[in-house]
């Protein structure tokens, strides 16, 4: 398993002191599922002010020590959290208090899926809940009892559902049906957290899979949602695009929390009509927006010849301005120019436009 250098000295200087470290949950399972390990977490024997004196040299962000994770700054920062127990979850996302352990399988014990489970050490897979034989079955499956799992942390259920649906892995049938069952839950959870595993599900290989099997697990944090299962299926993954089949409607798109871009794109995309001239589309969405709505109604689209935009005009406002337009009468002219470029065989040129203003 390749580490960066930074995890390499950080895993160095823990045994070094005489603590236990490994690299454990998301990057083992990735290095297991042959593809590239891009963020690594480190768990360790250490206490957190053990942790906090094996770095001492080093810049040290203590936000998460409440819950045993130090995160020691290198090239960039790497969090090293302390073999723990977690202990009650009032609030159904967060636990109450942790307690930490000397115990390496009672860390991944608190975890939520086997696939997560997992630890390395010196090209050995520590694996005591069988998530390297999930992995090859290709199933989601709760460390546990998946009610307790679920009941902890309502998150875990659409950290579940996403994983399925980008690794296009089965949920496994207690797990599912847990899911289920405690899908009320999740109004526990929050608006970002909902959206960020709803983004990534979207995207998923096996979206309008898993989209199916759980709609009434889903439907619970997306009111009204109704979902395109054959556009989820066959539209490339871009956000937009997989957001607006996944939604189908506007309401449910208003549950979630996008950037002010992305929610103008996944909109209009659930608003607009299919397009039936390319220039018209242009004009009133820009290009970007008119390549996806294109896009999401499998339409062919290139761009013509010609201009669609009042920018591309060969005079501009000022212009009119000389000719003695005011106000608002310079947008409306403008507007009638390009309609007659667009439409009317007018000529872009700087003397034809002039002419047509009189005319207008």
């Amino acid at each position: 398993m390749f580490f960066p250098e930074s995890v390499q000295i950080a895993i160095n200087r823990l045994h070094s002191a005489g603590y236990e470290a490994y690299p454990v949950g998301g990057c083992v399972r990735d290095f297991l599922l042959g593809k590239p390990c891009s963020d690594f977490d480190i768990t360790t024997s250490a206490l957190p002010e053990e942790t906090r004196a094996v770095f001492s040299e080093f810049p040290v962000i203590e936000t998460g020590i409440r819950h045993g994770t130090v995160t020691v700054v290198f090239d960039t920062p790497l969090e090293i959290t302390t073999f723990r127990i977690d202990c009650g979850y009032t609030d159904s996302r967060h636990p109450d208090a942790v307690e930490f352990t000397r115990s390496l399988t009672e860390d991944l014990a608190r975890r939520d899926f086997t696939v997560n489970a997992m630890a390395y050490h010196d090209g050995d897979i520590i694996d005591p809940f069988s998530g390297r034989a999930d992995l090859d079955a290709r199933v989601i499956r709760c460390v546990g009892d998946p009610v307790t799992r679920f009941s902890e942390d309502a998150l875990r259920i659409l950290r579940g559902l996403r994983f399925a649906a980008t690794l296009d892995f089965a949920i496994e049938e207690h797990t599912a049906q847990a899911m289920l069952a405690c899908r009320e839950k999740l109004r526990y959870v929050s608006s970002e957290r909902i959206t960020e595993e709803i983004r990534k599900l979207a995207c998923g290989v096996a979206a309008a899979r898993i989209v199916r099997e759980f709609s009434s697990v889903l439907a619970a944090v997306l009111p009204g949602f109704t979902p395109s299962l054959e556009r989820l299926s066959s539209l490339p993954p871009k956000l937009p695009l997989r957001m607006a089949a996944l939604l189908g409607t506007v309401s449910a798109a208003d549950a979630l929390r996008f950037s002010n871009k992305e929610r103008e794109a996944v909109c209009c995309l659930l608003s607009a009509k299919a397009p039936t001239d390319v220039r018209a589309a242009l004009r009133e969405f820009g290009q970007e927006k008119a390549e996806l709505l294109y896009a999401y109604h499998a339409l062919p689209f290139s761009l013509p010849d010609g201009i669609w935009q009042i920018s591309q005009l060969a005079l501009s406002g000022s212009d009119l301005l000389e000719a003695g337009l005011q106000g608002a009468e310079i947008g409306k002219t403008l507007s009638a120019l390009l309609h007659a470029v667009m439409y009317e065989g007018l000529p872009n040129e700087r003397g034809a436009l002039l002419a047509k203003i009189e005319e207008l």
